[in-house]
């Protein structure tokens, strides 16, 4: 493993056309696998009330409000299950571990717990394929498409571009299986450099 895939060329799509993509793609889906590669160490996520309470410093309820979707991960869990959809994610972190990741390792701590396969990736290891530039967020949906998935400067979703070349595909794919085989998963990975750790604004 020794160059990066690149960004993609393909259709590009406003942040409501790619959520609305994926999710049609998504219905017609079968027992396949989808991978995401996240890298960015900050995400605006304003529609999520957790997020919210994190932005705002209570930290507690923060926890609070993505423990109660307890529910909704076991029904999502199900759906991939009876669609035969293995969901991967390969998270980089970056130390001193950023405020927003305490909370999102937290959310994906959960996440795994209800059969998300999530694996951590120290920042330095991924250096050798940042020559360029930080490499890109990355989400695939079976064998037929992939999303390079675009944020602003401060982390808001601005949209995807999309690529049902095969071949974009499977060089993602490798790539992020390949950073998965080295990455440590993410109850170990919380129990060592998480658990007890709240970000600097916490209440």
């Amino acid at each position: 493993m020794n160059k990066s895939p690149g960004s993609l060329s393909g259709r590009r799509l406003a942040s409501t056309q790619y959520l609305e993509d994926y999710f049609r793609r998504y219905e017609d889906t079968r027992n396949t696998a989808s991978w995401k590669f996240e890298r960015l160490q900050r995400f605006v996520e304003a529609d999520d009330d957790s997020w919210q309470e994190f932005e705002h410093g209570n930290w507690e309820r923060s926890l609070e409000r993505f423990k109660a979707r307890g529910p909704k991960l076991q029904a999502e869990a199900r759906e991939d299950a009876d669609r035969g959809i293995e969901q991967y994610r390969v998270r980089v972190v970056a130390e001193p571990i950023s405020p927003y990741l305490l909370w999102e390792l937290n959310a994906l701590k959960i996440r795994g717990e209800y059969g998300e396969k999530i694996r951590v990736v120290d920042a330095g290891l991924v250096e050798e394929f940042e020559q360029d530039g930080e490499l890109p967020e990355i989400l695939t949906l079976g064998e037929e498409t992939v999303y390079q998935v675009l944020y602003n400067e401060d982390g808001v979703l601005e949209g995807a571009i999309c690529s049902t070349e095969r071949s974009d595909v499977k060089k993602w794919v490798r790539f992020i299986k390949k950073l998965y085989k080295r990455g440590e998963d993410i109850e170990s990975f919380f129990a060592r450099r998480v658990a007890g750790r709240k970000p600097s604004n916490a209440a």
